[in-house]
């Protein structure tokens, strides 16, 4: 989407940064920034944009650039098109698929990075601006805290072309390291295999775009032979409740409160004499019980309620 509608402000100089001399502009109502490590590079760069507005070019609403910077750029970096991924599944996602796909993103981005990509921000900050900021439209271009709009800048400047996907030679090594991350927990022990499942089906999805863009003309997922090492069990029986002991927890969850009490050990029964999950536990009701005077009741699931946060709903749609 293209506007006209641009707004430029002054220099924000802060010299506790690796790059202190960021420029920021608005448009559309959304803030952009680019950061320097010289101020002859940052005035350069927003001279660029005021001679652009001046010649009454229009200004790309996602990259944030004029259309004649835009043609100069030689290639789309698999950031940008996360970018625009991100904000072409929001309308239509639930807002559960919505978080998952930025979290799935936010593991394989930090990996398809340039080799020589200097000061990376700690892996928690980049994945918290990814996830937060970059990847959650609504968010994406409000005013961000220092840290993670240089975690952002950083990723912008250092993410890998698209189609170096594209490259025989370097793509086996390029996918594997995509799906190593899909398998890994942040501390790098071996994550759910659930949990892997799902990130490598939004990777592969995401590359899908890629071919349909006319970015890439297969998607590189399916172009090597991978196989997790290991995955984390799904149930560790050693820290599991037996019927006494659950018994005894649900007895003192009672007591927390006047009202909680007897609706969290409600919630708890459900899920583990049920085994349901907790949004079918939080949407039953009182008629979905059949319950006989003696022996075991039945309970019908027929909803759930699962809960994503506020972050990831469409306001309009909410209340």
């Amino acid at each position: 989407m293209i506007t006209y509608s641009v707004d430029i402000y002054p220099l924000d100089i802060r010299k506790d940064r690796p790059k202190p001399y960021s420029v920021r502009w608005r448009l559309a109502g959304r803030f952009k920034r680019r950061s320097f490590k010289t101020r002859c590079l940052a005035e350069s760069f927003r001279s660029d944009l005021i001679q652009a507005t001046r010649k009454g070019e229009g200004f790309d609403v996602e990259t944030g650039l004029p259309v004649s910077m835009m043609e100069t750029q030689e290639t789309i970096t698999v950031y940008d098109l996360a970018l625009r991924y991100t904000t072409l599944k929001w309308p239509t996602a639930a807002a559960k698929t919505r978080r998952g796909t930025a979290q799935a993103l936010a593991t394989v981005l930090p990996v398809l990075v340039k080799p020589k990509a200097a000061n990376p921000p700690a892996a928690d900050t980049l994945r918290k601006a990814l996830i937060n900021a970059a990847f959650n439209p609504p968010k994406r271009d409000q005013e961000q805290p220092g840290d993670i709009a240089d975690a952002l800048d950083w990723m912008a400047q250092n993410a890998l072309p698209i189609d170096a996907l594209d490259d025989v030679a370097n793509r086996p090594a390029l996918v594997r390291a995509a799906l190593d991350a899909c398998a890994s927990k942040i501390d790098g022990s071996p994550a759910a295999a659930a949990t892997m499942r799902r990130k490598r089906a939004v990777l592969h999805n995401f590359f899908g775009h890629a071919v349909e863009m006319g970015h890439l003309s297969v998607n590189p997922v399916g172009t090597v032979q991978w196989k997790v090492a290991k995955v984390a069990d799904e149930v560790d029986r050693r820290v599991v409740l037996s019927p006494v002991q659950f018994a005894e927890c649900l007895v003192g969850v009672s007591y927390v409160g006047r009202d909680r009490g007897p609706k969290l050990a409600a919630f708890f029964g459900l899920m583990y004499y049920a085994a349901t999950r907790p949004g079918e536990a939080l949407a039953v009701v009182r008629d979905d019980f059949t319950l006989p005077e003696r022996g075991w009741g039945l309970v019908t699931l027929a909803r759930s309620e699962p809960e994503a946060g506020t972050a990831w709903t469409d306001p309009r749609l909410s209340g």
